[in-house]
């Protein structure tokens, strides 16, 4: 850094971020040369340390928290009061490995998970005081710290003895792409001016972190086979970035180190299924998933194709819904949004279907959830005709409304900010998706007894036709030529129940409709 002496807006101070004497008196110089104010404290200091978990040495591990964590917590609470002073801004270094799983680097991502938990509860804590804090979720950036933190000798006695040079080309991340010091810092410095606060994702790869790489273990994640196929492919094709990936691929947001994954499960899948004995289960799941092959980009093709025939079936409904049900009809605007929320949930399907991070997952999800809480929100108001105007029903009406709007919002914030379960998250649309099924059911019991007209029945039906199309969920199996498997077939199977069930909602208010003028 000397060649920064030179410049008439820098001062150089030696500042061991370990040392208390040291901070204090940094914290006293800057305080004596502005005036006890301090516009922007960046903690940039950090180190690494690379090895298997069960093979750390726990005195460096804790320096590696001591330097990452628990000096940036020391040196923001000695400078604070000048912060305050001026309204100032912390930056805190983060990384993108603290939301990623790397072998490895476990220390150092728990350390920098720790820092970036540390530093969004800081934002919150010191917003009252006038002084905004950002979490630099850094992805790869050209820089000294895995040189001056190399990676050190295995134990003589260690379990990964055998795979050593292995694990000293993985940490050679000079062969992986990385952004440039000075670009990362434009875009930094750019970003911190411009007052953004909260987590901000800079760096090469940073933008796949933050749309989610799937996080989910699977057997084939764990293959030496692949892991060793993927090292290689990244390492001899992913030199100059993704610019040699088609444009349907660049433009679907494949990267060239998902691309190698992607090719190293289709390459060890046909090793296992060529091997000889045959194996009992030569199809395994990588990162939770089959290994399907890719159409124009698209992961899952058929699972997009039938969402695509879902979105078209309430298309269809939709414009039933508005052709042949008088604006004025109740219960018209339910059925409308029914239609809209179906076009929603199943939109989202398709874009989660064709690239699967984390962003589109969650939009999908709550997309569905929403239009699951909804079919149990209008099926008990044509039921119990909750729409008629009736002191009661209108009471009744308000207080569900609001209900199924508080479980909804509950329901996200429970999996945005608490835990994102998919045990829990299937339980509750399961038990949604029961409720009003066994409404539905109750009504074309009741119904039938006193029409007798066949129609009356159909919600029934649709309900057993529901629950087959569901047994598949639970029936998993690899995709038939790797294109089509159990959850693209339960996509298929929902597409005649949705025609199906839009043309009873038209049937039933003619028929209500008809009743109406017989009555008058």
């Amino acid at each position: 850094m000397s060649h920064l002496e030179v410049s008439p807006n820098v001062t150089l101070l030696k500042l061991d971020v370990l040392s208390a004497e040291d901070i204090a008196g940094a914290v006293e110089f800057v305080r004596i040369k502005t005036g006890g104010k301090l516009d922007y404290l960046v903690n940039n200091s950090g180190t690494g340390y690379t090895r298997p978990i069960l093979d750390l040495d726990m005195k460096t591990a804790k320096y590696v928290f001591d330097v990452n964590v628990w000096a940036v917590v020391e040196i923001t609470r000695a400078f604070v009061p000048l912060l305050i002073a001026s309204k100032g801004s912390v930056v805190n270094i983060s990384s993108v490995v603290a939301v990623t799983v790397t072998p490895y680097l476990g220390v150092y991502s728990a350390s920098k998970a720790a820092l970036t938990l540390l530093s969004e509860t800081l934002r919150v804590e010191l917003e009252p005081f006038g002084v905004s804090v950002i979490t630099l979720m850094t992805g790869a950036v050209k820089s000294n710290q895995f040189a001056n933190d190399p990676c050190p000798g295995l134990p003589d006695d260690s379990m990964y003895k055998p795979v050593e040079k292995q694990l000293e080309s993985i940490t050679d991340f000079d062969s992986f792409p990385r952004q440039t010091a000075a670009k990362y810092a434009k875009n930094v410095v750019s970003d911190v001016l411009g007052g953004e606060t909260g987590k901000i994702w800079r760096g090469m790869g940073a933008s796949v972190a933050w749309f989610g790489i799937p996080a989910r273990a699977s057997l084939g994640d764990r293959l030496p086979d692949f892991k060793k196929c993927v090292s290689v492919c990244v390492e001899n094709n992913c030199a100059q970035g993704d610019s040699i990936l088609p444009l349907n691929l660049r433009l679907t947001f494949w990267t060239c180190p998902s691309n190698c994954d992607y090719i190293c499960q289709h390459v060890v899948t046909d090793r296992r299924l060529d091997r000889y004995p045959p194996m009992r289960e030569p199809v395994v799941q990588y990162h939770g998933k089959w290994p399907f092959y890719r159409f124009l980009g698209m992961q899952e093709p058929f699972s997009v194709l039938f969402s695509a025939f879902n979105f078209l079936a309430h298309s269809r409904g939709l414009e039933q819904i508005r052709s042949s049900i008088p604006r004025d009809y109740p219960l018209r605007k339910y059925y409308i949004l029914l239609g809209y929320l179906g076009l929603t949930s199943w939109t989202f399907s398709m874009i989660f279907h064709t690239r699967d991070y984390r962003l589109t997952e969650r939009l999908d999800y709550f997309a569905a959830g929403a239009s699951v809480l909804y079919g149990l929100y209008y099926a008990p108001i044509r039921v119990f005709r909750m729409d008629q105007r009736t002191p009661l029903k209108g009471t009744l009406l308000r207080l569900w409304t609001l209900l199924c709007l508080v479980l909804f919002i509950c329901h996200v914030s429970y999996l945005t900010f608490w835990r994102w379960n998919y045990t829990y998250n299937m339980v509750a649309n399961v038990i949604a998706g029961v409720l009003q099924n066994a409404l539905w059911s109750y009504f074309s019991v009741t119904t039938y007894r006193k029409l007798k007209k066949p129609w009356v029945a159909w919600p029934g039906m649709i309900v057993a036709w529901v629950i087959l199309a569901m047994s598949l969920e639970l029936l998993d199996f690899p995709p038939i030529g790797r294109m089509i498997d159990a959850h693209s077939l339960w996509h298929l199977g929902t597409v005649g129940p949705t025609v199906w069930m839009y043309s009873f909602l038209v049937k039933d208010a003619q028929q209500d409709l008809a009743g109406q003028r017989l009555k008058a």
